[in-house]
């Protein structure tokens, strides 16, 4: 299970579906302009990515099982914005660095 409150933990077999399923968390994401940028992210999102192998096992009965197996796995994480009011620029430099990473 997922241990976020909330969160979906979908299982695809392609790369259609993944690509769907991707699509589908980007268009529930909150977004909103600020003094700062026309379009910036007000939720976060996480896209963690499991990829399974399906591994023939023979037991010791001599019974072949399908197992599957981790074969690789990658978190995305892309937090939303935040940026503050700054009326006197002395945040200034923050915003500059912030935007070189």
């Amino acid at each position: 299970g997922n241990p976020v409150v909330g969160a979906k933990d979908p299982v695809v077999s392609s790369y259609e579906e993944a690509v769907d399923t991707y699509n589908l968390a980007l268009s529930l994401r909150k977004s909103g302009s600020t003094k700062w940028n026309l379009q910036s992210s007000r939720s976060h999102l996480m896209v963690a990515v499991r990829v399974m192998d399906s591994v023939q096992e023979r037991g010791k009965d001599g019974v072949t099982q399908t197992k599957e197996k981790l074969f690789c796995c990658a978190s995305l994480f892309d937090l939303a914005g935040s940026e503050e009011h700054d009326p006197d620029g002395s945040k200034q430099r923050n915003r500059e660095v912030g935007g070189f990473v």
